[in-house]
């Protein structure tokens, strides 16, 4: 399916004051359902692997409890390229309109399964070479509040819940926005995250 470019606009104010940005019907169902099923394959094949924490990369299921492998995008399955292709699309955008300097991204799969979650953490620490974006894109079709697994964002004092809708993607700075996810009910929940690094 040709990668058709990003028109939508993007909410610059309410990204910089640290908020989330949800974008909806982003490539169409029909490219949603091929990220999905290209994820759920690489699982099959063995390609996703439990996720570690910190320095050591050691398994803690009570913190985090997925599976998830990184994606090259030079060597990705095709069904992915409607997605990478928003990826790239994004750094660009980002970089000119939000001032981001972002310089490149990278890209990692994830897989949870019925009672798997992530606790409350943010993806970058402040100062520093760090992640500056984070964008999470979902591949779940029909699903409902009843299946668990939603985002949930500290923007404020006040918690945001956001659902893993199919062909949703939510896009915060990195160090600015911490979130968790919530226990999966029903899986699996795919999702496909991008994080751009600045300079």
């Amino acid at each position: 399916m040709p990668y058709a470019p990003v028109v939508r606009p993007l909410d610059l104010a309410a990204l910089g004051e640290g908020e989330p940005l949800v974008l909806d019907d982003l490539l169409g169902a029909p490219a949603a359902d091929g990220i999905r099923a290209a994820v759920l394959e690489a699982e099959v094949q063995g390609r996703l692997h439990p996720a570690g924490l910190g320095r050591t990369r050691a398994r803690q299921e009570e913190l985090r409890s997925d599976l998830h492998g990184w994606i090259d995008p030079d060597d990705a399955d095709p069904r992915l390229a409607p997605l990478l292709g928003f990826f790239a699309e994004l750094r660009v955008r980002l970089s000119r309109e939000a001032f981001l300097g972002l310089r490149r991204f990278e890209v990692q799969a994830a897989v949870y399964h019925e009672g798997c979650g992530y606790v409350r953490h943010a993806d970058a620490f402040r100062g520093g070479p760090s992640r500056r974006v984070t964008a999470i894109y979902y591949a779940n079709p029909e699903w409902t509040p009843r299946d668990g697994g939603e985002l949930c964002c500290w923007p404020s004092a006040a918690a945001l819940t956001i659902e893993p809708r199919h062909d949703r993607m939510v896009v915060f700075l990195s160090e600015r926005l911490e979130h968790e996810v919530r226990p999966v009910t029903r899986g699996p929940r795919v999702a496909v995250t991008a994080w751009y690094w600045g300079p």
